[in-house]
């Protein structure tokens, strides 16, 4: 199981520029969600998911922890600053940062919904399964 961002590894989808090292997803594949099985969606040839999936990643409700951005990209590639991934995902710390997103919607706001939290904060980790 692999999740979106390991170790800080940064990385961005074949469909922005980047080569694909690490990315997560597997191309022209049908993903389904864990527990009941809902189709999710079929990434394309670059290996990412046309917005809006067919059905959310999660229905837990909640927040996920993320650093991809709305264009498929990790953000410290792009434009957000890089401190705001809870040091490298090693802190649980009150006065550290993470962006989130949320696991339960079908649109832009499952990559990321443009807000942080502090680390401090229990959220999901989407992780998929190869």
């Amino acid at each position: 199981m692999r999740c979106f961002e390991r170790n800080g590894v940064k990385f961005s989808s074949p469909t922005n520029g980047g080569d694909g090292t690490d990315w997560v997803f597997t191309a022209n594949t049908q993903y389904f969600r864990a527990g009941d099985n809902a189709f999710i969606g079929t990434t394309t040839a670059n290996r990412i998911f046309t917005l809006p999936l067919t059905n959310a990643f999660s229905t837990a409700g909640g927040f996920s922890w993320t650093y991809i951005s709305i264009e498929w990209v990790s953000l410290e590639i792009g434009f957000a600053p890089p401190g705001l991934k809870c040091l490298e995902w090693t802190s649980s710390a009150g006065g550290d940062s993470g962006l989130i997103a949320n696991p339960d919607n079908t649109g832009t706001g499952v990559l990321w919904n443009n807000t942080s939290q502090t680390c401090n904060n229990s959220h999901h980790l989407i992780c998929v399964q190869q």
